[in-house]
């Protein structure tokens, strides 16, 4: 029999959902559209999402509601933004673009929480701490938007999985539904196969994958206020190498005095964006200390060196761009094989270094730097990596890899490809 809780509301399905692959699923089944259809409730519902707090986990979830919408126009979305103790990238301006010109999404901002004393702004507070301290918050919000609309499905990230305790605090049925996976058939195949075979839950059957990717974050903004694209309308097509680690990357001056030792030597032309975030230095200018001196002046032939932030899916999307040398963020990686750049890989936390093998070992389409086993690149072997990348033979192959995935991840989102399909299963899976 299924569960009436009138205090709650109408869940029609719940989802808690992880994000690289960007979601796993719980249902929570409460109510049928023909009661909601009765309690005045729009029967084609709402989908809750509740991204980490960094913008890059922000994007694909917006992502997967426009392409959502495509497929179910009926639906209508509710994200949940938790109110991040750093800056941990151009979020508030990123959700005034989406508001301003996606109507069937409604950012719903949660309140400002009190933090422990004991609280610290890395990653391990950020990632589960948070999430944990907002359970409350998130039932009451769940309840309120239950009233007005069937919740068809609720949708975590994988670091804001704390709130599937939620629906056991309602009392609410919930299991594992699947996983919505921001990847493509044909991309992770032992992966896909190990998921399809039952590999990977021992006591039970392993629920169902739906590979909606590649999911590519709208760039929304393309303002560029430091130049980026202008400076590479001038550069010779596949000759400039992209250098960016990311909204949450923080280097020491040693570590940024190496990176520019490396861009120089290498006598390559180079695109660097140095960020030194707020929650770091409490400054968001560029420390010049950093760099060798006449650096800057050295380069400027060659090379452009912005602070903080540059259109990233615009760069790596411009003729001149020929390599990224990155962090081997999960986004970047799709952001850079749609276009066929291939890739120098730094990873510098969480699943990065995973990602890295795959890169590297799996799909060859990038070079991987050495490092210490404290994490420190010499400039040294950063000029090695680029010089090899851009030059050499090694660079010709992984590039010719790199063409050779972008020609897929574009089939799956071309009409009829696979994420197309993927996605009406997926929806189909919601509303029976």
């Amino acid at each position: 029999m299924t569960p009436m809780i009138s205090s709650v509301g109408r869940f029609e399905q719940c989802y808690v959902v992880p994000i690289r692959m960007v979601v796993t699923g719980a249902v929570v089944s409460i109510g049928s559209e023909e009661e909601a259809k009765a309690e005045g409730m729009e029967a084609a519902g709402t989908v809750v999402m509740y991204p980490f707090q960094a913008i890059s986990h922000l994007g694909p979830m917006v992502e997967l509601a426009k392409l959502t919408h495509i497929h179910q126009p009926s639906i209508s979305f509710v994200i949940l933004i938790t109110p991040a103790p750093v800056d941990t990238g151009s979020t508030k301006k990123y959700i005034n673009n989406i508001s301003g010109t996606t109507p069937f999404i409604t950012f719903h901002i949660l309140p400002t929480l009190s933090l422990p004393q004991d609280f610290y702004s890395d990653f391990i507070d950020l990632a589960f701490r948070i999430p944990e301290l907002y359970c409350p918050v998130i039932q009451d919000t769940l309840v309120a938007i239950s009233q007005k609309s069937s919740i068809k499905a609720v949708i975590l990230d994988i670091l804001s999985n704390a709130a599937f305790q939620v629906s056991t605090s309602l009392n609410l049925p919930t299991y594992y539904f699947g996983f919505i996976v921001n990847s493509f058939v044909g991309y992770e195949q032992r992966a896909t196969d190990a998921l399809n075979e039952d590999k990977c839950i021992p006591e039970g059957p392993t629920p169902p994958a739906y590979l909606v990717g590649p999911l590519i974050v709208d760039g929304g903004d393309q303002t560029d206020p430091n130049g980026c694209l202008k400076w590479l309308d001038s550069q010779p097509p596949k000759s400039v190498v992209f250098v960016c680690f990311g909204s949450m990357c923080v280097f020491n001056k040693e570590q940024l005095k190496e990176i520019a030792i490396g861009l120089e030597r290498s006598e390559q032309r180079f695109l660097w964006v140095v960020r030194n975030p707020q929650w770091h230095s409490g400054v968001q200018e560029l420390d010049l200390d950093a760099f060798p001196q006449g650096f800057l002046t050295r380069t400027q032939d060659k090379g452009l060196v912005v602070k903080n932030w540059a259109p990233q899916r615009a760069i790596l999307s411009h003729e001149s761009v020929g390599g990224f040398m990155f962090h081997c963020g999960w986004n970047s990686i799709f952001e850079s094989l749609v276009e066929g750049v291939p890739m120098v890989a730094w990873p510098l936390y969480k699943e990065q270094k995973m990602n890295r093998a795959f890169i590297v070992e799996e799909i060859k389409v990038a070079l991987a730097v050495e490092m210490s086993s404290n994490g420190f690149v010499t400039g040294e072997e950063v000029s090695e990596k680029v010089r090899r990348l851009m030059e050499g033979e090694e660079g010709t192959a992984v590039r010719e890899r790199a063409l050779e995935m972008s020609a897929r991840a574009n089939a799956a989102v071309a009409h009829g490809g696979s994420r197309g399909l993927e996605f009406q299963k997926l929806i189909q899976s919601w509303l029976h």
